[in-house]
């Protein structure tokens, strides 16, 4: 079958001299330590005990990274939405940050890419946290006057939100929380959310006039008196 250079998109078990898929293999309790070649190169799995021991889990989610063939206009959409600057950038890779973390986007530039189908499994969208109510209309009134009004405005009782599209047809959603975590637990366990896990239908327009007029917070985002 050749040798394991030859197999960069495998990975290889010792213990079985078999080849597997590596986006499976790793669903598998393994007993020893595996070595599999990606790209070229030896590397080690961390060695897994037995099916259903507890696992660490990631402190955070970091940064997405898109590929596009329209690299000029996605970097410019992206400092623009989210007031963000290039912690790094050249002609292929735009490392864009807007907070403490040293990137959050990057876009990298593949020329000639095709379209994803409509179809298509994979990412269906990503959201961004706004601190306040406040800071969510403001983020909305801005991108509206330079053009570009999202899409879809929903109240999904735990947050209040609007949704995005950049240059590549990627959907971003921008969001307020309307809810406490324990709040927003109690409200995904009950009865409301389980007749309707996706929310209401809302307009920003009338949101942001209501909220500029005087009516607070919790009555702006209630999802009970929503659309």
């Amino acid at each position: 079958m050749g040798s394991e250079e030859n197999l960069p998109l495998l990975a290889v078990s010792r213990s079985t001299n078999r080849f597997s898929d590596p986006t499976t293999s790793c669903a598998r309790p393994f007993r020893e330590a595996k070595r599999s070649v990606m790209k070229g190169t030896i590397v080690l799995f961390s060695q897994l005990s037995n099916q259903g021991e507890a696992m660490s889990s990631p402190v955070k989610l970091a940064h997405i990274v898109l590929k596009t063939s329209q690299f000029t206009e996605m970097v410019s959409w992206w400092k623009e939405f989210l007031e963000g600057e290039a912690r790094h950038e050249n002609d292929f890779i735009s490392f864009i940050s807007y907070d403490d973390e040293h990137h959050r986007i990057a876009i990298v530039n593949f020329p000639n890419l095709e379209e994803r189908a409509a179809n298509a499994r994979g990412l269906e969208h990503f959201a961004f946290t706004y601190d306040t109510l406040d800071d969510l209309f403001a983020q909305y009134e801005r991108m509206k006057a330079k053009g570009c009004a999202p899409y879809w405005m929903i109240n999904h009782g735990m947050t209040l939100s609007a949704y995005y599209r950049d240059p590549d047809g990627n959907q971003v959603e921008t969001q307020f929380d309307a809810m406490t975590m324990d709040e927003a637990d109690a409200f995904m366990a009950g009865p409301l959310f389980a007749a309707n896990p996706i929310g209401v239908n809302v307009d920003f327009d009338d949101l942001v006039s209501r909220y500029r007029k005087g009516e607070s917070v919790v009555s702006v985002t209630d999802y009970a008196t929503a659309g």
